[in-house]
């Protein structure tokens, strides 16, 4: 496999700086529905619910709740790319310093790792989770 070439500052923000614009802007109004969506609506009194419906009326919300937290975090992952391209330092990864290859940052442009750093990672983590079991 041939060595990934650094990202010029111009690839940054012509090219990396517009997508992640682009997902932040469909992030952004991702959060406000699903927001909406468990916070608006009336709030009817529990004592007039069936206890079905309020628990699959709880489970929706926390439901929801986990869904906007990954989103935000999403979020913050890529608002510190923005940042590293203001830098000049997108596209560098975090653990060996190497290149992350254009393909891997189109998929996901707020990869941080490359793809070797990124499977070391996962299989300590896995590594760490068959220990606790």
């Amino acid at each position: 496999m041939a060595k990934a070439k650094p990202l010029t500052k111009t690839e940054m923000k012509k090219i990396f700086k517009p997508i992640i614009l682009k997902e932040i802007e469909r992030l952004e109004e991702e959060i406000k529905r699903i927001s909406g969506e468990t916070l608006g609506g009336e709030r009817t009194s529990v004592y007039s619910m069936h206890m079905a419906d309020v628990s699959g009326e709880i489970y929706d919300k926390e439901f929801s709740a986990g869904i906007l937290s990954k989103e935000y975090e999403q979020l913050s992952a890529l608002r510190y790319a923005l940042e590293k391209i203001e830098r000049g330092v997108y596209g560098l990864c975090e653990g060996c310093g190497e290149p992350i290859p254009k393909g891997r940052l189109k998929i996901m442009p707020s990869a941080t790792l490359c793809v070797k750093c990124e499977s070391a990672r996962q299989s300590e983590l896995n590594g760490r989770a068959k220990r606790l079991f």
